[in-house]
């Protein structure tokens, strides 16, 4: 009896398959197969040269309160001049206005 081993592309084709399930969340699951690039694209994206800490997760403050809104991913240029908020958006369907509004602030 022999068992084939999964492969990347499988994982991703599962992925693809569960993404349409009401409380799967993709982007969450998703992101560690994208993190390793972030640096190259942004800065590709950018013309600079991305620093090697890239922060999850990064809380940014509200104005006028003391919460805070999440972003996706926090990247810095390498000579520190330049901070880049990025969003992974794997769905249409979680594109929000109020969260627009935020980053943009």
């Amino acid at each position: 009896m022999s068992t084939q081993v999964p492969t990347v592309a499988d994982l991703f084709v599962l992925m693809d398959r569960w993404r349409s399930l009401p409380s799967y969340q993709l982007e969450r699951r998703a992101d560690i197969f994208f993190a390793p690039f972030l640096a190259g694209f942004v800065g590709s994206m950018e013309g600079v040269v991305i620093a090697p800490t890239i922060v999850p997760e990064f809380p940014v403050r509200q104005q006028d309160s003391n919460r805070t809104d999440k972003v996706d991913y926090v990247l810095f240029s390498a000579d520190r001049t330049r901070v880049f908020f990025l969003e992974l958006k794997t769905d249409v369907g979680s594109l929000r206005t109020e969260q627009n509004q935020y980053l943009a602030r």
